[in-house]
């Protein structure tokens, strides 16, 4: 039977928690002057604990080397997180107009919202094949003035503080569209104007 890691570390740390334990315990009664059968099962005892311990302990999660991981990560997170808000301080004179159109500013938000929230980041920048059926659903539900596409790129990654791939998105956005995937986004893109008009 395949242990699991959180199997293994518990094993590892049952195993160090017994040779501490049979230590003590043994300095404790070392006082009574117990006779040898004790010694001798204090002895093996120790002797298994310690097999024990050492050979899980190449398979054990190293707690600090886990800590220190996380601690990494986080720290990237937040770098990329002040990243993204320093993009979009951008002075307004110098940011990309919007390529969104006949929409109100509740339902630009709501474009935002969606880029942000749900196009997902692959490889270092926003995943082509949602981004390009995104864009294609606005710009055929008239929302979206798509005739500059390099205008419309510069202001997704201004709006989201990611990065694009032009030269796939470009492509893509003219050969590969999946009218199936297009009506999914637009769908999103109703139901999110129409809780907007509710509210």
């Amino acid at each position: 039977m395949k242990l699991t890691q959180e199997q293994i570390d518990r094993i590892h740390k049952i195993s160090d928690w017994c040779i501490k334990s049979i230590i003590l315990v043994g300095l404790v009664v070392l006082f009574l002057k117990p006779g040898n059968w004790f010694w001798w099962v204090a002895g093996i005892s120790l002797l298994v604990a310690i097999v024990v311990n050492t050979i899980f302990a190449h398979w054990t999660t190293d707690e600090e080397a886990e800590q220190r991981k996380a601690e990494i990560k986080e720290a990237i997170q937040e770098m990329q997180e002040t990243e993204k808000k320093e993009r979009r301080k951008i002075p307004s004179d110098e940011r990309v107009k919007s390529p969104l159109k006949g929409l109100t500013p509740q339902q630009e938000q709501v474009i935002i919202d969606i880029l942000c929230k749900k196009i997902l980041v692959a490889n270092g920048h926003l995943k082509t094949s949602e981004l390009k059926h995104l864009l294609k659903a606005l710009a055929l539900d008239g929302n979206l003035d798509d005739h500059d596409l390099d205008r419309v790129i510069a202001w997704v990654e201004q709006e989201t503080g990611e990065k694009v791939d032009s030269r796939n998105l470009k492509y893509d956005y003219e050969a590969k569209i999946s009218d199936k995937e297009v009506t999914k986004w637009g769908d999103m893109i109703r139901e999110r104007f129409e809780l907007i008009e509710i509210s």
